[in-house]
């Protein structure tokens, strides 16, 4: 897509994490408003860091957004109260907080009517744009909030904060997707001139679920407790990454899901036997994957390195439950995800006793026996014919 100038447009950004400070970072350096919605602390580390800054592999020398520039809140009810508006917010929130984010929302908006405040909610947004990971969310947000209007947008690239206040591509750039409703294509553009490349599509779900078989990889990545790419290079590990995804691929036909390939030239068919092939042969043929920083982690990796709740719901979770909709045995992801939440239970515990969070290293044995553990009797593994495959291909 071709950049273009454009008007200054002003966002709110609903989750101001890893992805929600990078994009607010580059949005600002490009001239547009920006309001970062997160955590108290957040205000306080970027006072003291003098801003926030943005960098990537092809641009390592962080570009730094004076603090001046931008203000922290602690909610879009609250934006609207100092004054504050926002043409659009971008929602970069985990999965697990998206409804409760919404509902808070819903309750601004309530509110709002109900004071006769007009300004305060004119000042309210009513076009949310979302990118995160799972399924698509139009459900979930339809359900709170039936008359807003919803882009749904999918994120490719991680992002790891280096420093404090410092945001940083951590692997080499796709291009993010956005619905080509009338504002995603608007979007996309002001996002391709901020310097993030942006495609449009006219089936955004496919997408997701596409992006979804790469995300399976997240959970492997964070009960290994080991940065990605060395990770990625261990035979064993990609071994179970293969295997999520031969059940997600069965479960995916049953239910006549149809995702689009999240790899250029890699058919989502092949996608499971490239994660099998030797060492030597896989850095080769997935030689763009692993060009990645060396400490780069999957986002699941870093909730379980500080405690909080993980997206294995919508994640393996997800395939688990579309299992059993459509009578397709999952005994892989059914064992990650009790893995993840064991885990998840472990850094709660710690938390609540005031112990600092450790990652517990699974190794790919300890991940195989949870699988043989949790099989019923009547369980077999699951794969697809032949003929199946092929017309996945």
């Amino acid at each position: 897509m071709q950049a273009e100038r454009h008007t200054p447009t002003s966002f709110a950004v609903l989750g101001a994490g890893l992805i929600g400070c990078y994009v607010a970072a580059r949005l600002l350096h490009a001239g547009h408003t920006v309001h970062l919605i997160g955590r108290p602390s957040l205000q306080a580390k970027l006072a003291r860091t003098g801003g926030l800054s943005f960098s990537s592999i092809s641009q390592p020398t962080p570009i730094v957004v004076p603090h001046d520039r931008f203000k922290v809140y602690a909610s879009l009810a609250d934006m609207a109260a100092d004054g504050a508006a926002a043409d659009h917010v971008l929602v970069t929130l985990k999965r697990v907080s998206f409804v409760a984010a919404l509902e808070d929302f819903a309750a601004a908006l309530s509110a709002a009517g109900a004071d006769a405040d007009a300004d305060a909610r004119r000042r309210l947004p009513s076009s949310f744009v979302t990118f995160m990971n799972g399924p698509n969310p139009r459900v979930e947000f339809q359900r709170v909030l039936p008359q807003a209007q919803l882009t749904v947008g999918m994120w490719p690239f991680n992002v790891v904060e280096v420093s404090d206040g410092v945001f940083h591509q951590s692997v080499q750039s796709t291009a993010i997707e956005l619905q080509d409703t009338p504002t995603g294509i608007q979007l996309a553009s002001v996002l391709e001139h901020a310097g993030i490349p942006t495609h449009t599509t006219a089936d955004i779900s496919a997408v997701l679920y596409g992006k979804m078989l790469l995300n399976l990889n997240n959970a492997v990545n964070a009960l290994a407790a080991m940065p990605l790419r060395q990770q990625l290079r261990s035979y064993d590990y990609r071994c179970i990454t293969s295997r999520c995804m031969h059940e997600t691929l069965a479960v995916f036909h049953a239910a006549a899901i149809v995702p689009v390939p999240p790899l250029p030239n890699i058919p989502v068919a092949i996608m499971p036997w490239v994660l099998v092939l030797p060492d030597a042969i896989y850095s080769i043929v997935a030689r763009s994957s692993l060009d990645m920083d060396e400490m780069a982690v999957t986002s699941m990796h870093q909730d379980l390195q500080h405690g909080r709740r993980t997206e294995i719901a919508y994640l393996q979770g997800h395939i688990a439950d579309l299992g059993r909709q459509t009578g397709v045995d999952t005994p892989v992801c059914d064992a990650i995800v009790r893995l993840v939440r064991q885990a998840e239970q472990r850094n709660a515990d710690m938390l609540a006793s005031g112990r600092p969070c450790t990652m517990r290293r699974y190794s790919p044995q300890e991940m195989e026996e949870a699988v043989d553990d949790g099989r019923s009797p009547k369980a077999s593994s699951t794969s697809l014919s032949w003929t199946q495959w092929i017309g996945w291909i």
